[in-house]
């Protein structure tokens, strides 16, 4: 859903000019996307007018939150950390956060990094971070 920057909200319209067949000049990608667009509007991800609807938002900006929590993960078994384990904040800064896009990192900030903590896998202890 490149057609929706991170920052979406409901009501949010579809551009489909931010599609890449569309900007490879691909004969049939006109017919593919109309065919996308109303499978989007039938399943309730878009309005008949191509706007993000809550449905939209929740679930087509899901996969990007669940894969940095998995990239997260993954990052925190390459470092060998376990439960009680503190996390290092420069560590994670030069071999985590600098692998993820600008809108990753805003959004392992401001959603992914609480979620993990509201969820009680990371504990803040004294403005540290600990694997819980």
């Amino acid at each position: 859903m490149q057609s929706f920057p991170r920052t979406s909200e409901v009501g949010d319209r579809f551009d489909a000019r931010k599609v890449s067949f569309l900007n490879e000049g691909l004969s049939y990608g006109k017919v593919i996307l109309q065919d996308a667009i109303s499978e989007l509007v039938k399943e309730g991800f878009l309005t008949p007018d191509n706007r993000l609807t809550e449905k939209g938002l929740s679930d087509l900006f899901l996969p990007s939150i669940e894969r940095i929590k998995v990239d997260f993960y993954d990052y925190l078994d390459s470092c060998n950390l376990s439960k009680g384990d503190y996390i290092d904040a420069k560590r994670l800064g030069f071999d985590f956060l600098i692998s993820l896009s600008s809108s990753d990192n805003e959004l392992f900030m401001s959603k992914v990094l609480p979620d993990l903590i509201s969820e009680g896998f990371i504990e803040r202890k004294n403005g540290m971070l600990y694997v819980a």
